[in-house]
């Protein structure tokens, strides 16, 4: 099962709701999915960083793949 992180202060581009968008990898791609609309966004792990509007700024989220720990 892919983990999915909720990205704080990020603004779905279709319902506008604050703190709804998801990031998860599905087949090489990091998806941004708004878990109140369904509405994803899909861009390549290589792409640009994807852009949050919050307010009347916008502010670039880039996704951080969490390493693994060695024990």
């Amino acid at each position: 099962m892919t983990t999915k992180r909720f990205i704080a202060g990020a603004v779905c581009p279709k319902c506008q709701l604050i703190d709804k968008i998801v990031v998860y990898g599905e087949s090489g791609a990091e998806v941004c999915e708004c878990v109140r609309c369904g509405h994803k966004q899909y861009q390549e792990v290589e792409a640009k960083p994807a852009v949050a509007k919050i307010g009347k700024r916008e502010q670039v989220i880039k996704v951080i793949r969490p390493q693994k720990q060695k024990h």
